[in-house]
């Protein structure tokens, strides 16, 4: 893939991951400091963790987000199924090639799919605990503009970073960017489907990336 295709491809990962995160930690804040406000909060931890509290939220916004998506690419390609009947949709298709977005420069199999299901739920599991921590540092409603927008300085950092990944061609570079946490949410998985990095790598990546989340959950 040439630098435009990689630029296409890894700028629209970008900004589905950033969509998934900043959705998820919006309500996961809202959600904890709503249950500390009104001293529902207090009540519950009689009888359950602060992990296991925060983990509901977690589970229950990534259940959504789920199914949100799912009925997203549903409807997309209904419509995508209908309008083809109807007219001619070929436009979209040189505008895809254009911009670089193609099967070719995707390798679009099984296993990629595989990595970036697995990628995203490690993004999501990352931003997530971190807006957790941040939210559950809150003592009201009044906080929660500066708990998210920590939050969000966090993930535009790996966000504004991975744009400009496309063009580097050094290795040891696109290895640091893979490893390098926060930064590797946005990168890794397009770094390995671009052949930038390795499986194993790819794989090192998810390791650092499950030890960090397991590190933010013992807070």
């Amino acid at each position: 893939a040439n630098s435009e295709s990689k630029f296409a491809i890894q700028y629209a990962y970008s900004i589905l991951v950033l969509i998934l995160c900043m959705f998820s930690s919006s309500y996961i804040i809202r959600a904890i400091i709503e249950e500390k406000d009104s001293k529902l909060v207090e009540v519950l931890m009689v009888s359950v963790k602060p992990l296991a509290l925060i983990a509901g939220k977690i589970l229950a916004v990534m259940t959504y987000i789920f199914l949100l998506l799912v009925t997203l690419l549903g409807g997309f390609a209904l419509s995508w199924f209908t309008s083809s009947k109807f007219l001619d949709v070929s436009s979209i298709g040189h505008l895809l090639q254009q911009s670089g977005i193609t099967s070719g420069a995707l390798n679009i199999s099984p296993i990629t799919i595989v990595i970036i299901l697995v990628s995203l739920a490690l993004a999501y599991l990352t931003v997530s605990i971190i807006s957790g921590l941040s939210g559950s540092c809150c003592a009201s409603m009044e906080d929660m503009d500066s708990a998210y927008m920590s939050v969000v300085l966090i993930v535009l950092f790996g966000y504004i970073v991975s744009s400009f990944t496309a063009f580097i061609g050094s290795p040891g570079v696109s290895v640091f960017l893979s490893l390098f946490p926060i930064i590797s949410i946005f990168t890794a998985p397009i770094k390995y489907v671009f052949g930038d990095i390795g499986l194993g790598i790819l794989m090192l990546s998810w390791v650092i990336q499950i030890l960090v989340i397991i590190y933010l959950s013992w807070f």
